[in-house]
């Protein structure tokens, strides 16, 4: 998580460190950003998919609360997938 957000190295490595005082945070850097690469080998297609999915519930969403604004930009994100 502190990768994704953005944290700087020295940031990190204090966060482990806090987390698990026992643990040396260099191979737990290397496991974490190993993980991140394998997320970056999905199928085009599933990501699509994916996207799809998501698009859609927060069109849902959108709609249940009012916001049709949002709500035709994902109507729009979905027509753009589709081609």
């Amino acid at each position: 998580m502190w990768i994704v957000q953005g944290q700087t190295e020295a940031h990190i490595i204090e966060a482990i460190q806090t987390t698990w005082p026992e643990a040396d945070s260099r191979p737990l850097i290397a496991a974490a950003l190993d993980e991140i690469t394998k997320a970056g080998d999905l199928d085009k297609k599933l990501i699509r998919g994916w996207a799809f999915e998501a698009s859609r519930e927060l069109y849902r969403q959108m709609i249940a609360v009012g916001d049709f604004a949002s709500a035709l930009r994902a109507v729009k994100q979905i027509a753009d997938m589709a081609g």
